[in-house]
C-alpha cells in the first residue's frame, strides 16, 4: 500500500481528487502533475477538505458561520445567475 494511502470503508485512495471523482463522481480538470475538482454547483469555487476536530458540535457551527460570514469571493468564482 503506498505511503500517501487513505483508507475509506476498505477503499484506498492515494488523493482527496481521486476520492472526490471516484466517489461522487466529481468531474476535475488537469493542472500540470495535480488536477482541480469541480464541484457539481460551484465548479472551481469549491475547496475539498477532509480534517478531524475533537470540538463540540456548537463551537465548530459558529466558527463555520463566522467563516461563512467573512467570505469573499474572487471574481473569477462569481457564479453567473
Amino acid at each position: 500500500m503506498p505511503s500517501n494511502c487513505r483508507i475509506l470503508n476498505t477503499i484506498c485512495f492515494g488523493s482527496q481528487l481521486e476520492g472526490l471523482t471516484s466517489l461522487l463522481k466529481y468531474s476535475s480538470i488537469p493542472l500540470g502533475c495535480c488536477g482541480i475538482v469541480l464541484h457539481p454547483e460551484w465548479q472551481r469555487c469549491a475547496y475539498p477538505v477532509t480534517f478531524f476536530i475533537t470540538a463540540p458540535l456548537g463551537l465548530l457551527q459558529a466558527a463555520i458561520a463566522a467563516t461563512d460570514a467573512e467570505h469573499v469571493c474572487p471574481d473569477f468564482c462569481v457564479m453567473e445567475e
